[in-house]
C-alpha cells in the first residue's frame, strides 16, 4: 500500500487547500485590523427610539429626566449614545464600549 503523501495529486491538492485557507485568513485579518481613521457621521448609522434616563446635563446641570438614544453604525462596529437635555436642548454623546 502506498502512503498518501507519496501521491503527487494528493500532495498538490493538499498544498492548494492550505494556500486557500492561508489566503482567507490573511484577508479576514486585514478586514479586522483596518481601522476607521475618520469621524463617523451620525447619518452612517441608525438611532433607537428615544428613552428617558436620569443623567446630568453637562451644560445646565439638569439632573431630571433627559433623552437617550442608542446609535449603531451601519458597519456594525460602533455603538454610542446621543443624549439630549429636555431643559436646555443641549446634545452630547457618550462613547460606547467599543471606543
Amino acid at each position: 500500500m502506498t502512503p498518501l503523501c507519496s501521491n503527487p495529486l494528493v500532495v498538490a491538492a493538499f498544498c492548494i487547500g492550505v494556500a486557500i485557507i492561508v489566503e482567507a485568513l490573511v484577508s479576514l485579518n486585514n478586514q479586522r485590523t483596518t481601522m476607521n481613521n475618520k469621524p463617523v457621521s451620525a447619518r452612517d448609522g441608525k438611532f433607537s427610539a428615544s428613552i428617558t434616563c436620569q443623567i446630568q446635563c453637562p451644560k445646565c446641570k439638569n439632573q431630571e429626566d433627559n433623552a437617550r438614544q442608542q446609535w449603531d453604525s451601519s458597519c456594525g462596529g460602533y455603538t454610542d449614545f446621543r443624549m439630549t437635555c429636555w431643559d436646555c436642548g443641549h446634545e452630547w454623546w457618550i462613547e460606547g464600549s467599543d471606543s
